[in-house]
């Protein structure tokens, strides 16, 4: 039988819980220090910037990163359905497994359709609970990038975002930006070159899979 708490979660929260979690990692997963390093650096900046065609992997390479890095993350995955609200509560929810929130607060407030509201009260709360370096990766964030609202929501929390959040948007092109983050020097950008497999990876991911090497490895450098 559903518990109250699981029953009361989906009454008053339209949560897809999928979302809330990288995808599961495959058997056979070639580790890529090189890689998760370069992921590892986005605890310096602000904002990240992970940009890059439908199946280059950046998924996989995320996911790989956070299961195996132990760094508080919060994974929220955007989709094109998202309303400005239904993204904030994905977002407050995906903190769950990294500190406590009071979702109540927040709760009210989008009930009362004070957006504005609901998403400093976040803000705050992020500021006063997170005692450690976090990420925050959205994964998907070209949906996000194309509602225009959701974009602003997203912006505003990152004006807000407390020392110790780094977000981190990965999508499949590159977001709308304030030049000036750039100038700065607060943004980190990576991009399909980043994931690409160099000679050494190739010829990894080959052995790992049994399979024999029948391309000459040249073709799979950057």
């Amino acid at each position: 039988m559903v518990s109250q708490r699981v029953t009361a979660e989906f009454h008053d929260e339209p949560l897809l819980f999928s979302r809330l979690h990288p995808p599961p990692q495959q058997r056979r997963l070639l580790r890529r220090p090189r890689v998760a390093a370069a992921l590892a650096s986005a605890f310096e900046y602000p904002l990240t910037l992970l940009n890059a065609p439908a199946g280059s992997g950046k998924t996989t390479a995320l996911a790989t990163f956070v299961t195996q890095s132990g760094w508080p993350v919060a994974w929220c995955r955007a989709r094109a359905e998202d309303t400005p609200a239904l993204l904030l509560r994905h977002l407050v929810a995906a903190f769950r497994p990294t500190v406590t929130l009071d979702e109540s607060q927040i709760s009210t407030l989008l009930g009362r359709d004070d957006l504005a509201g609901a998403l400093d009260q976040f803000a705050n709360q992020l500021v006063l609970t997170l005692h450690d370096e976090t990420l925050l990766v959205l994964d998907d964030y070209h949906f996000i990038d194309a509602t225009p609202h959701c974009a602003a929501l997203v912006e505003h929390l990152r004006a807000n975002q407390p020392g110790r959040l780094h977000l981190l948007c990965a999508g499949r092109v590159v977001p709308t930006l304030p030049e000036l983050m750039r100038m700065r020097g607060e943004t980190y950008e990576l991009g399909q070159t980043d994931l690409a497999f160099d000679n050494d990876e190739a010829a990894a991911l080959f052995s790992l899979n049994d399979l024999p090497i029948r391309l000459s490895l040249p073709s799979w450098s950057r």
